[in-house]
C-alpha cells in the first residue's frame, strides 16, 4: 500500500507552503521561500539545505508563534524536507526526517488536536512503508503501523470513548467496533481503514494470520458498515472494502483448507466479486485493478472445491481483466492457472489403460 503524502489532506506539501507563505512565522519564511525556489529549479541539494535551516529555526520558536495547531506547520517543514530527500534518492535521511517528525508528535501527544494526531497517523503509515521498502527490522515496521492504528482509533472514538486503544488479540484486533464510530467531519472512513489495512497486510506478509484477519474485518467494517445503505457508500470505499474481502478470502485458506474454511472463503470471495463486477464501477481505477484479483481468488477457492468448470471461467475472466490493464503478474498467474486446469481436465478424460487379463 503506497502512501502518497501530497495527496493526503493531513500533510503540508511544497505547494501548500508556497500558497500560505505569509502565514508562516517570519523567522522561517525566507528559508522556506529559498527552498521552494531551489526545488522548483531542480537544485535539490540547495533546497534540502534551506529546508534543514528552516526546520532548525522552527524548532527554536515558541509554540505560540505558530498560531492554531502549531505541530501541523512544524511537521509540515519536516515533510517537505523529507520529500526533497526522497527525490534526491537519500532514503536513509528521509526516513530519519519522517521519524523525527513523528517522534515530535509522540512527545506532545497529550497536547495534540485531532488533526495533529491524524498527521501522526499518516507519518506512521509512511514510516511503515519505508521500513518495508528499505528492509528495516520487522519490529520497527510493526511499531509504526501499530502506533498508526492506536492513534486513529483514539481519534475516531474520542467523541464517545476517550481512552480507546487498539488492544490486540495477542497482538492484533482493535477492541472497538469501528463500524459504530461517530466520526468528526475532518476524518474519513479511509483515514480509519488505511492503518488497519496496513497493519493487517504486515501480519499477513509475516505469517501472523491470526492477527491479520481481525484487522481486515475491522477495515472492511469501516469501509462498508453492515447497517449502511450500499447506495450511500462512495464507490471508492465500496471497492476498497471489496479488495479487502478478496484478501481475507485468501487468508482464510492459506494455512488450512477444511470444508468450513473453504465455505467461508468462498462467501467472502463471492461478495468481493459481486461488488467489483458492476458496470457502474468499471471506470473507477481501484475497482478495475481489484477485479482481476477477485476473479482469481474466487477461482482458486472453487478449484480447491473441485468445481473446475466454474473455476476455469473465472480464471479466464481474471486473464481478460489483467490484459485489459496490462497487469503482467495477473496475466502470468491466470495463464498458469488455466494451463494447470487444462492438464487436470485432459487427464480426467483420458481412457484408463487396464492390463490384459
Amino acid at each position: 500500500m503506497h502512501v502518497c503524502l501530497c495527496k493526503s489532506a493531513h500533510f503540508v506539501c511544497s505547494y501548500d507552503i508556497y500558497s500560505t507563505l505569509t502565514m508562516w512565522p517570519e523567522e522561517v519564511r525566507q528559508d522556506l521561500r529559498a527552498a521552494l525556489t531551489a526545488k522548483h529549479q531542480g537544485f535539490l541539494d540547495t533546497s534540502i539545505r534551506y529546508y534543514l535551516r528552516a526546520l532548525q529555526v522552527a524548532q527554536t520558536l515558541p509554540l505560540d508563534a505558530w498560531g492554531k495547531e502549531p505541530y501541523l506547520r512544524i511537521t509540515g517543514i519536516s515533510i517537505a524536507l523529507a520529500e526533497a530527500q526522497e527525490e534526491k534518492e537519500l532514503p536513509a535521511q528521509a526516513y530519519e526526517t519522517y521519524k523525527g517528525a513523528l517522534e515530535m508528535l509522540e512527545k506532545a501527544e497529550a497536547r495534540l488536536s485531532g488533526e495533529e494526531r491524524l498527521r501522526g497517523v499518516a507519518l506512521a503509515l509512511k514510516l511503515g512503508e519505508l521500513a518495508e521498502t528499505y528492509s528495516q527490522p520487522e519490529a520497527e515496521e510493526e511499531r509504526w503501523l501499530t502506533l498508526g492504528v492506536n492513534w486513529v482509533l483514539k481519534i475516531a472514538s474520542s467523541q464517545g470513548q476517550s481512552q480507546v486503544q487498539a488492544k490486540e488479540k495477542a497482538a492484533g484486533a482493535p477492541s472497538v467496533d469501528v463500524a459504530d464510530l461517530n466520526l468528526p467531519g475532518w476524518i474519513t472512513v479511509s483515514d480509519v481503514s488505511a492503518p488497519l489495512h496496513a497493519l493487517g497486510a504486515f501480519y499477513s506478509r509475516t505469517g501472523k494470520l491470526e492477527y491479520a484477519m481481525p484487522l481486515y474485518l475491522h477495515a472492511i467494517s469501516a469501509l462498508i458498515p453492515p447497517t449502511a445503505q450500499r447506495k450511500q457508500i462512495p464507490t471508492e470505499n465500496m471497492c476498497k472494502g471489496a479488495e479487502l474481502m478478496s484478501s481475507l478470502s485468501e487468508l482464510i485458506i492459506r494455512e488450512k483448507t477444511t470444508a468450513e474454511r473453504l465455505h467461508q472463503a468462498e462467501a467472502w470471495a463471492k461478495q468481493s466479486v459481486a461488488i467489483l463486477d458492476k458496470p457502474e464501477n468499471a471506470d473507477a481505477p481501484i475497482c478495475a485493478q481489484s477485479l482481476g484479483v477477485a476473479f482469481f481468488n474466487l477461482a482458486s477457492v472453487l478449484e480447491m472445491k473441485s468445481e473446475l468448470v466454474e473455476a476455469q471461467q473465472l480464471f479466464k475472466k481474471s486473464l481478460l481483466q489483467s490484459k485489459k490493464l496490462n497487469h503482467k503478474e495477473g496475466i502470468s498467474e491466470a495463464t498458469l492457472a488455466l494451463r494447470r486446469l487444462d492438464r487436470v481436465q485432459r487427464a480426467s478424460t483420458r481412457p484408463k489403460v487396464t492390463p490384459d487379463a
